[in-house]
């Protein structure tokens, strides 16, 4: 009996010994192979779109500045950049808001909007944010990030 009850200890202990060097290596060899290792967002802006807003308020540069993962994403989105100008520019043109008085205005939630027609031109999910920039006429819009 009491050589019963060591054999059980003994083997639980081994059993207890071996499941922490699996899961200890398990570990080190996510963050060794790098698919665990953290890769910083990258921020890609696109080239300006002008938009003519009416003789009250004249032209505006509307960029978008995207926030991928990384930077295989960032490669796929400066490679559709012509693509996705071009849809920032159509939107626009098809979103911007006239008031009461004729003002012609770019609207607040135009970030919300544009996400899914960029995820629509990308096909996959592969933003975590969309920002609209509005440089008002005579300044200076934000240098686009994709170059070539």
């Amino acid at each position: 009996m009491n050589f019963t009850k060591g054999l059980m200890v003994t083997c639980g202990a081994v059993g207890a010994v071996l499941a922490v060097v699996a899961v200890t290596g398990l570990s080190v060899d996510r963050s060794i192979g790098g698919s665990a290792i953290a890769v910083a967002p990258e921020i890609v802006t696109l080239a300006p779109v002008v938009v003519d807003l009416g003789p009250r308020d004249g032209q505006v540069q509307v960029s978008l500045r995207l926030t991928v993962p990384g930077f295989r994403e960032r490669d796929i989105i400066c490679a559709l950049a012509g693509k996705l100008t071009t849809v920032t520019a159509q939107a626009v043109g098809e979103l911007v808001e006239t008031s009461a008085r004729g003002a012609r205005t770019i609207p607040r939630d135009m970030d919300r909007v544009l996400r899914p027609r960029v995820d629509a031109v990308i096909g996959d999910r592969l933003l975590e944010g969309v920002e609209v920039l509005v440089t008002p006429a005579g300044g200076t819009p934000p240098e686009a990030t994709c170059r070539g």
